[in-house]
C-alpha cells in the first residue's frame, strides 16, 4: 500500500493564526454521575496552548471497488488574518467582505505572489472616502504572511471641475506573466465619481461605471497603476453596472481581457441585462459593451467569464433568480466565437430552484444569490472541458425556523433554503451538458450548501470551494439572537431572528475530470456565526467567495481559497466601564495542498479507528464554540454541558449517530435558553462503550 499526504492549510483575514488539534483518549467505561470535578483535570489548567500547536489528521482511502488500497493523509492547519486590525472608526465602520484571489508563481517553488481583494468598510463613509471600497493584501512568500494594501488608488479626469474616480468594491481578478517575467494583476471593481457638485449628497458621487487596475510585481513588491475605465452605458446617477467579472486569454500572445456585468439600468443603450467588454492590450483599453443576454421579465444577475483553449469566450449567469417555485430559476450559457463581438445562442446549463430568497439567518440582507462560476481545462487529460458549478435547493424542503424583522413595513422571511451544490461539464463548447454532479455529501442534509467556485489544474484535477451553513436552533426564549445591518439599532435596520447560522468552508477533489467527488474537506478552522456578526456592509458576508487550483509538484494541487470570516471582535462600546465585543467579518485566506495516489477512483473518508473528543474551539469563547468528535462505529451518543458544581447545563446530543466525524455547536445558553454566566465548564462525551470529559472557558 502506498500513501500520500493531503495536508490542508488555511489562511484567514483574521488577527491571528494558530493550530486547531483534536485529543486522542484510550476508550474507557464512566459511570453516570453527575460531574463534580472531572477526573483527570487540573481546573488551573488551560488547554488552549496545546490547542494552537498540534494538528489534527484524518485518513481518506479509495471506495472498496476501485481496485485500489491507497490512501492519503489530510493534515487540517491554521487560517490566518490578511487585512489589517480593524478599528471602530469615527463612524462606527467596520467589515470585509466578497473576497477575491489570484496566485502567481513557478509551480511549487517558494516566493508565490498573491493578491487578495475585498470590500472594504472604510469606504462606507457619509462624505465618500476616497480610498473606495476596494481593499487589497499581498504576500510574495506564498502566503506565509500578508502586507494589507489599503485601498486601491483613485484617479481624476480632466474635466473643469476634476471629477476623481473611486475603486467601489466588487473585487475580481486575473493575472499572468509579461515577457520579461513580472507577475501581472488585473483588478477589476465598480467605479463611482465622486467631487460632482450639483448632483445630490455622498460629495456627489455618481455612477462612473468599472475600473481595471493593472498591478505589476517587481522585486518582490506589488504596485498599481493607473486605472483604466470602463464607462457605464446609464445616464449619470443611474444605478447602472453591478457585479462584474473578469478573465483573460491564456493561451499566451496578445493578451485578451474580457468583462462581464449585469446593466440595470433598461433605458440605456444596450438595454438593460448581461453586457461584455473587451481588450486587446492587456485591459489598457476596453470596447464594448456587446449585449451578451436581454434582462427580461424574471431578471439576469451574477455573471462570469471563461475562455476555452480555442480563445472562445463563454460567460455564464443565473436567470430567474427570484422565481417563487414552481417556476423554476435557471442558469445559463452563451459563447461567442470572435472575442466577444457577438454571441451565440443561449443554453440552459441547468434548472433550479432558487435559493436567493431564502438566506441563512445571520445574512443582513432578506436575499441572498445563486451566482454560477466557471472554468476550463487548458491541459491534462479533459483538455477543453467546461466546467459550471452551482447551488439548487431541488426539492428539499426548507430549514426549519423563521426569521422575523422588526421595525416599520418589514416582513416576516421564510424558512432557509436547503441547497445542495452540483457541477455541470461539457465537451463540446457548451452545446450540450453533462447530468449534474453532486459535489458535497448528501442531498437534503438540512445543511445548506452554496456560493461553490470550482477552478482546475494544468493536470485536469478539479477542486469546487464552498460554504456550508448549518441552522441551530438556539432560543426557545424571547431574547431571540440579535443580527445588525448597523451599530445603531435604528427601527428597520436591525434584523432578530431564534435561529443561529453556523458556516464553514469545504473544499471537495475530483481526480476522474469531474464525473465524481470524494469527501469535502473543511477548511476553515473556526466556524463563523452570522448571527452574531456585526458590519455595516449589507451584505455583511458578500456575495460570493473565491478560490483557485494549481499544480505545485508531482501529483499534488493546491487549493487557495478565500472568504469572509467572522472570528474577529471588536469593542463596539468604548465605553471604559462596559465591556462589548463582538465578532466582526474579516477578509480570510486558507490553502488545501493535496496529492493524489495512482489509478482511477474518489476518495472518501474513512471510518475514524478510535473514539475522539476534541478540544472545543475557540478556548476561551464567547459567544459560541464549536466541539468536535469522532465515532468509530454507529452509537447512541449522549454530549453533555455541566458547571462547576456538577449540575447539568445543556444536552447537546442525545441520539443516535453513525460512524464518522461529527461537531455540534454550543452558544452559551441554558436548556432554557438563557445565557450563561463566564466561567469554566465541562463537556462529556458518552457512548455505551467510551466516556471522556474536557473543559472550556466562556467569557463576556
Amino acid at each position: 500500500m502506498s500513501v500520500r499526504k493531503f495536508s490542508v492549510l488555511a489562511f484567514s483575514l483574521i488577527l491571528f493564526a494558530g493550530w486547531w488539534a483534536i485529543g486522542f483518549s484510550e476508550e474507557v467505561e464512566e459511570p453516570l454521575i453527575p460531574l463534580i470535578i472531572p477526573e483527570g483535570f487540573d481546573i488551573g489548567q488551560d488547554d488552549s496552548a496545546v490547542a494552537s500547536a498540534t494538528a489534527v489528521g484524518a485518513n481518506f482511502r479509495r471506495p472498496p471497488n476501485s481496485g485500489d488500497d491507497d490512501e492519503i493523509e489530510t493534515t487540517v492547519g491554521a487560517n490566518q488574518i490578511v487585512n489589517a486590525p480593524q478599528q471602530l472608526n469615527p463612524n462606527g465602520l467596520i467589515g470585509r467582505s466578497e473576497l477575491a484571489i489570484a496566485v502567481d508563481g513557478d509551480d511549487g517553488a517558494p516566493g508565490e505572489n498573491i493578491v487578495i481583494g475585498w470590500n472594504d468598510a472604510d469606504g462606507f463613509l457619509p462624505q465618500f472616502a476616497l480610498g473606495g471600497l476596494s481593499g487589497w493584501a499581498f504576500s510574495s512568500n506564498s502566503g506565509a504572511s500578508f502586507v494589507d494594501g489599503g485601498g486601491l488608488p483613485s484617479t481624476s479626469i480632466p474635466t473643469s471641475p476634476p471629477t476623481t474616480i473611486v475603486p467601489s468594491g466588487d473585487p475580481w481578478f486575473t493575472h499572468w506573466r509579461d515577457d520579461v517575467g513580472n507577475g501581472i494583476f488585473l483588478y477589476s471593481n465598480l467605479a463611482v465619481r465622486a467631487n460632482v457638485p450639483g448632483n445630490g449628497p455622498g460629495n456627489g458621487r455618481t455612477v462612473a461605471g468599472l475600473s481595471v487596475h493593472r498591478g505589476t510585481v517587481a522585486g518582490g513588491t506589488l504596485s498599481w497603476g493607473t486605472p483604466s475605465l470602463i464607462p457605464s452605458p446609464s445616464a449619470v446617477g443611474t444605478f447602472g453596472l453591478d457585479k462584474e467579472a473578469m478573465t483573460s486569454n491564456p493561451n499566451g500572445g496578445v493578451r485578451e481581457v474580457y468583462v462581464t456585468a449585469t446593466n440595470f439600468d433598461l433605458a440605456a443603450s444596450p438595454i438593460g441585462g448581461i453586457v461584455a467588454y473587451s481588450s486587446t492590450d492587456g485591459g489598457a483599453s476596453f470596447s464594448g459593451p456587446t449585449h451578451v443576454q436581454a434582462q427580461g421579465a424574471d431578471g439576469v444577475q451574477g455573471s462570469a467569464p471563461a475562455v476555452g483553449v480555442n480563445g472562445d469566450v463563454y460567460v455564464v449567469w443565473e436567470r430567474g433568480r427570484f422565481n417563487i417555485p414552481p417556476a423554476q430559476a435557471r442558469i445559463q450559457f452563451r459563447r461567442s466565437t470572435d472575442q466577444g463581438a457577438t454571441f451565440g445562442p443561449t443554453i440552459d446549463v441547468a434548472a433550479i430552484t432558487a435559493a436567493a430568497r431564502k438566506p441563512p439567518a445571520g445574512y443582513n440582507r432578506s436575499r441572498h444569490n445563486d451566482f454560477p462560476r466557471i472554468t476550463v481545462a487548458h491541459s491534462g487529460p479533459w483538455k477543453g472541458r467546461i466546467y459550471v458549478a452551482y447551488h439548487d435547493a431541488g426539492s428539499n424542503p426548507d430549514l426549519p425556523g423563521t426569521v422575523t424583522l422588526t421595525g416599520a413595513g418589514n416582513p416576516a422571511l421564510p424558512g432557509v433554503a436547503d441547497a445542495d451544490v452540483f457541477i455541470k461539464y461539457s465537451d463540446n463548447g457548451g452545446t450540450s451538458w453533462s447530468a449534474p454532479i453532486l459535489v458535497n455529501g448528501a442531498i437534503g442534509d438540512q445543511k445548506a450548501q452554496f456560493w461553490p467556485v470550482v477552478s482546475v489544474t494544468d493536470g485536469g484535477l478539479v477542486s469546487v470551494f464552498y460554504y456550508e451553513d448549518v441552522e441551530t436552533n438556539v432560543t426557545p426564549h424571547p431574547n431571540d439572537i440579535e443580527t445588525n445591518r448597523g451599530l445603531d439599532g435604528v427601527a428597520g435596520r436591525t434584523r432578530r431572528s431564534n435561529r443561529s447560522s453556523i458556516v464553514d468552508g469545504y473544499v471537495a477533489l475530483s481526480t476522474d475530470g469531474g464525473a465524481s467527488f470524494g469527501t469535502p474537506v473543511r477548511v476553515t478552522d473556526f466556524s463563523s456565526n452570522w448571527s452574531r456578526t456585526v458590519s455595516n456592509i449589507i451584505p455583511n458576508f458578500g456575495d460570493y467567495n473565491d478560490a483557485v487550483s494549481r499544480e505545485i509538484g508531482p501529483n499534488t494541487v493546491r487549493v487557495y481559497a478565500t472568504w469572509a470570516d467572522s472570528r474577529v471582535q471588536i469593542d463596539i462600546n468604548p465605553d471604559p466601564n462596559i465591556t462589548d465585543m463582538r465578532p466582526i467579518p474579516s477578509a480570510a485566506y486558507g490553502f488545501v495542498d493535496i496529492t493524489k495516489t495512482e489509478g482511477a477512483g474518489k476518495y472518501v473518508a474513512s471510518v475514524p479507528k478510535n473514539f475522539v473528543l476534541g478540544q472545543n474551539y475557540p478556548n476561551p469563547f464567547n459567544p459560541a464554540t464549536r466541539i468536535d468528535y469522532a465515532l468509530p462505529e454507529a452509537a447512541k451518543v449522549e454530549l453533555k454541558v455541566y458547571n462547576l458544581l456538577g449540575q447539568e447545563v445543556r444536552t447537546l446530543v442525545d441520539y443516535e449517530q453513525p460512524a464518522g466525524m461529527h461537531q455540534i455547536v454550543w452558544d452559551g445558553t441554558d436548556a432554557s435558553g438563557n445565557g450563561v454566566a463566564s466561567g469554566l465548564y465541562f463537556y462529556k462525551l458518552k457512548t455505551p462503550t467510551f466516556a471522556e470529559t474536557k473543559q472550556m472557558m466562556f467569557v463576556k
